[in-house]
């Protein structure tokens, strides 16, 4: 099922957490792109594919059992230690395929993952640039989605470190 799953991961908390910055971008090295879980799957609707969506249980695999009964649920338990990460998780297979026989990526355009018709505007609120992110990257980010013609505002953390 991991060759065959591809899943892009949110956090569902209301404010920013000064730990996901610094595992995920050195503070400095990444935006933030703030959405809704409606705007997710509105933003989705136009896409031919199917994708689920679930939020994260978080357990301690020494003491806890995770259910049986479907074939989901190692995708959307974790372990307890990282219930800091609130997270939400879009699932889409990516096709059916036998058993014993793997997913043909080479049919696909990136071999990464899978590219699924999204729309943009409906999907980001808002982006946000790290906490110690160069002065240039707004401007940086401000013309990549001057390009894409997305009217989207973009600002700073205003996360103190």
């Amino acid at each position: 099922m991991k060759e065959t799953t591809c899943i892009c991961c949110w956090n569902k908390a209301e404010e920013e957490s000064a730990a996901l910055w610094k595992i995920y971008s050195d503070f400095g090295k990444g935006i933030m792109i703030k959405s809704s879980v409606s705007n997710i799957i509105e933003s989705f609707a136009a896409t031919n594919e199917t994708l689920r969506m679930s939020e994260v249980k978080y357990i301690n695999y020494q003491n806890d059992r995770m259910s049986d009964g479907n074939i989901y649920f190692p995708l959307i338990h974790k372990q307890s230690a990282y219930k800091y990460e609130e997270e939400i998780r879009l699932i889409h297979e990516v096709g059916p395929t036998q058993i014993g026989k793997n997913f043909d990526w080479s049919k696909e355009e990136i071999k990464e993952g899978k590219l699924l018709k999204v729309d943009l505007n409906i999907l980001i609120d808002e982006i946000i640039i790290g906490p110690y992110s160069p002065k240039w990257i707004l401007n940086l980010i401000e013309d990549l989605i001057g390009k894409y013609s997305l009217k989207k505002p973009v600002r700073f953390s205003t996360l103190t470190i």
